[in-house]
């Protein structure tokens, strides 16, 4: 009816505008037909080889090879939790308590204490060459 082969007009599906009231037909998509659309597109894709297109693994595989094993460990904390301080005694009572300076610019502290290391100046040298 409008050129769309897997839609049809359905008798029982109207729509109302309620500030103009007027009705229309809504088209019906024919499940039946797009699915069978799809299994045949998929069988199309199988025959040209096309599915390996998916199945080619991640594009950096091919350069790693014989590289060194990279073990990234979670660093993630198990628990954080907020603390809420009334007064400049009160925070300095926690220091104490926890042994870390908390200043001004303090966002957050680990504990016990930890060195935050960094990796982003660091790379990897083959000695044996």
């Amino acid at each position: 009816m409008n050129g769309i082969p897997e839609v049809q007009m359905s008798e029982g599906v109207q729509s109302v505008n309620p500030i103009i009231g007027i009705e229309k037909k809504r088209p019906r998509v024919n499940l039946k037909r797009k699915r069978n659309l799809i299994r045949k597109g998929d069988k199309e894709m199988k025959e040209d080889n096309q599915g390996t297109l998916f199945n080619k693994g991640e594009w950096w595989e091919e350069d790693w090879q014989g590289m060194p094993e990279f073990v990234q460990n979670d660093e993630a904390p198990v628990k954080t939790i907020y603390v809420h301080f009334k007064n400049k005694e009160d925070i300095k009572a926690f220091e104490l308590l926890v042994k870390q300076r908390i200043t001004s610019e303090t966002k957050s502290i680990w504990y016990p204490k930890v060195t935050i290391e960094r990796y982003i100046d660091k790379q990897y040298t083959d000695i044996a060459k």
